[in-house]
């Protein structure tokens, strides 16, 4: 299994960020990538380490945008052998598996059948699903 951290990071703190969630960058802090964030930034990439900062107004932690992660750290299960399974970015910002990609769905990699995502850079898959049928 190959872990890839990318960088490292202050997210705004209070806003349930955790590990395992999707974020995108607004100015200098990372925000939850919510359906209304998502409008308004770019995603950047997944929370693989988190930690609060109780004496600041803001949390730290690393983001990944490529890689093989653990469900121990995404929440997500196992695909079934010979279908096809997706980790997409609920209205939320933390992922949850789907076979079936829809429209504007925003898709951050595949889940094996070990239940680890395969992240791929979020320029090359985390962007919203426009046509459903690429991904299958």
């Amino acid at each position: 299994m190959s872990y890839e951290i990318t960088f490292g990071g202050r997210f705004q703190a209070g806003l349930g960020i955790n590990t395992g969630y999707i974020v995108v960058k607004a100015g200098s802090l990372y925000l939850p990538a919510t359906t209304a964030n998502v409008a308004l930034y770019p995603i950047t990439g997944l929370v693989v380490r988190y930690q609060q900062v109780p004496s600041a107004n803001y949390d730290v932690g690393d983001i990944a945008h490529a890689g093989v992660w653990p469900s121990s750290l995404t929440g997500l299960t196992a695909a079934t052998a010979g279908v096809a399974t997706y980790a997409r970015v609920t209205s939320t910002g933390s992922l949850e598996s789907t076979t079936a990609p829809a429209v504007g769905d925003w898709l951050m990699g595949r889940i094996n059948s070990d239940g680890d995502l395969i992240l791929v850079p979020a320029n090359e898959f985390g962007t919203a699903n426009d046509e459903s049928s690429q991904y299958t």
